[in-house]
């Protein structure tokens, strides 16, 4: 075998390594490079090292891993070498004090030498740390603007999975990112277009071009119209994703929709109106002529478009006066007769957008109908007038008829009443003289009675009505004066106990704390308790009770009768206060009435300012409520004496 000759450079194996030639590749070395003892201290280091860390690489000398390790807590071992054996290497990242107080993100490779001593390689991470501030700052500037976007944002792998979708495109299918997150795209559309979306997903990652698209999406609210752009995104480690934004269109796609129906009905509209609707552009040429009454004018629908207005109607100088007038910016009005018929017709003029007249609106509406109708309208007013007149004229004769009749009515009441009281008492003193009459047969003497019991009762009727008189011709004055109710409320109970206690009632007084003084008439107030009172024993059967409340109340006092008798119909009670009406029963023991007592009372309660209620149910009996004021107007100078006999 031929031997190679030694190359004057090849050096024998076992030739020691030049230790200049090290000394200066360490101290050319970019990176700094530092050399600890087994204590820690640091016993080398290149000028790398010292200008790193800014010190002079012999300052280094002094100091340990514990001077330069910036940490929270201190720690004598701060990189973990304790445990690293001989021969070994660990990388770990720290950030180191400089000398200047500032700090440094570094990567520290350590190896253990045999004697126990440390290599340590400084690594400058700074320029890694600020590219990687500036992608966090950037990725929380798009996350910002993702996460506040209204429109759809979302981010595609290449397997087709969402990566990322901000709020507002989860909120678009009623999910949350969480729940679309890590699931294929076309997961989140009908079956029906599910496909395609897919389709455009894969046409971008194949083509790396964008793709746009429109479809619905369905949501609990309904379906929603979105518009939709993808677009190809190169990740850092070279793989492409599709990136892409959706937008909200259903609300556009409604008012398309809406405009389309609004222009197909205003073409019916027009195509099917009365009225004669045109339209002109700048020159007064016609884009538009519908209407049914264009009949009138010999005319069809359409027939005039493409002509002139100018010339069609140049022997009208009111049509063309009023063409000009609108092209030149002004509304027009005017009534016009075109062909024996009459139109009124209005000019508008319309713009082209900027501000500039593009042409006229018109519409002309045929009079004929109109003038016919008005013609009509007025003649029907002239008859309704003259018969409301006439119908006026009898109401009239009419009324003072009534007005008469009724003045009548209480002239006679007044004189009957007033007539008929002197008879009754000479009938009624008669009666008492029959009855004390000694040796009478006991037949003469029971007759007597009866002639005495049915005179009062007359007597009574004729008090109530000469008291209606009075109230309704307004001749009744009442005289008030200071007075407790309770003081009236206990006389009516007592002479009215009598009654009430033959016929087997219960009948009790409650007056509650606090009564006030009032300004009234107490024999008229007396008249009206005693008239609600009678009424209560008359319709409560034996057994029932009876019970008279007073009480204050915030503007006066009130007074309430209630019983457990028979009650009223409900469909009695709008008539329960009307002269006369009774309401065609008796009371419990057969009593009779005159149908007068409510009447007066409630007039009576009126006249005070006052107001007179009733509520009832039949079979759980009535409450009659007197409601009083505390004060009245003063009274004044009667003319008619009240008379309560």
């Amino acid at each position: 075998m031929e031997s190679r000759p030694a190359h004057p450079t090849d050096a024998p194996e076992d030739q020691p390594f030049d230790a200049a030639l090290l000394r200066e590749i360490v101290a050319q070395a970019p990176e700094g490079i530092l050399v600890a003892t087994p204590s820690g201290h640091f016993s080398a280091a290149n000028p790398a090292a010292g200008a790193l860390l800014g010190y002079a690489p012999a300052a280094l000398r002094d100091h340990t891993w514990q001077d330069l390790i910036h940490a929270d807590i201190p720690s004598a071992d701060p990189l973990g070498l304790a445990d690293l054996p001989p021969g070994a290497i660990r990388r770990q990242e720290a950030r180191l004090r400089l000398a200047d107080g500032r700090t440094l993100p570094v990567l520290i490779s350590t190896r253990r030498l045999a004697d126990g001593r440390t290599l340590h390689l400084l690594h400058d991470l700074s320029a890694r740390t600020q590219a990687e501030a500036q992608l966090h700052v950037s990725e929380a500037h798009f996350r910002a603007l993702a996460e506040a976007a209204e429109d759809s944002i979302f981010l595609i792998n290449p397997d087709e999975t969402v990566a990322y979708v901000n709020p507002a495109g989860a909120r678009f299918i009623d999910l949350t990112p969480e729940a679309i997150i890590g699931r294929r795209y076309a997961e989140f559309f009908p079956p029906a277009s599910a496909t395609q979306q897919r389709r455009r997903v894969q046409q971008v990652f194949a083509t790396e071009l964008p793709q746009s698209d429109e479809f619905v999406v369905p949501t609990a609210q309904g379906e929603r119209w979105m518009r939709a752009v993808l677009a190809p995104l190169t990740t850092p480690d070279g793989a492409v994703a599709v990136v892409g934004t959706a937008r909200d269109i259903t609300a556009q796609k409604r008012a398309e929709a809406a405009l389309r129906l609004s222009e197909a009905r205003f073409r019916t509209v027009v195509t099917h109106a009365q009225p004669i609707i045109f339209m002109l552009d700048r020159e007064g040429t016609f884009l538009l002529s519908e209407g049914k009454m264009l009949a009138a004018l010999g005319l069809k629908p359409g027939e005039v478009v493409g002509q002139s207005a100018f010339v069609r109607y140049r022997d009208h100088p009111a049509i063309l006066h009023g063409l000009r007038t609108a092209l030149a910016g002004q509304h027009y009005e005017d009534t016009i007769e075109v062909h024996g018929a009459s139109f009124d017709i209005f000019y508008t003029p319309y713009d082209d957008g900027a501000g500039a007249v593009a042409g006229v609106i018109g519409m002309a509406v045929d009079l004929t109908a109109r003038v016919q109708a008005e013609a009509e309208l007025r003649a029907l007013n002239t008859s309704l007038e003259l018969r409301v007149a006439a119908r006026t004229a009898e109401l009239a004769v009419t009324n003072q008829q009534l007005q008469e009749l009724n003045a009548f009515k209480n002239t006679v009441l007044a004189m009957a009443s007033h007539d008929l009281r002197s008879p009754l008492s000479v009938i009624q003193y008669l009666a008492t003289q029959l009855q004390d009459e000694p040796g009478l047969p006991a037949r003469a003497a029971d007759l007597g009675k009866q002639i005495d019991r049915a005179s009062q009762q007359m007597h009574d009727l004729l008090r109530k009505l000469l008291d209606l008189v009075r109230l309704e011709t307004g001749q009744l004055e009442l005289e008030p004066m200071p007075l407790l109710v309770s003081e009236v409320a206990h006389q009516v109970v007592a002479a009215l106990g009598y009654a009430a206690e033959a016929k087997g009632l219960a009948l009790a007084l409650h007056v509650a704390p606090g009564e006030a003084t009032i300004w009234a008439d107490g024999l008229r107030l007396f008249q009206v308790l005693s008239n609600l009172l009678s009424n209560a024993v008359k319709f409560t059967h034996p057994g029932g009770q009876i019970r008279v409340e007073v009480a204050p109340e915030p503007a006066g006092m009130r007074l309430r009768v209630t019983d457990t008798g028979l009650g009223i119909p409900a469909e009695a009670l709008p008539q329960l206060f009307a002269p006369f009406r009774q309401l065609h029963r008796r009371g419990t023991a057969n009593e009779d009435g005159s149908g007068l007592g409510l009447a007066i009372a409630r007039q009576l309660v009126e006249l005070h300012g006052g107001v007179l209620e009733v509520a009832s149910t039949v079979g759980d009996g009535s409450t009659f409520t007197v409601h009083l004021p505390l004060g009245m107007a003063a009274p004044r100078d009667a003319d008619h004496p009240t008379d309560a006999a």
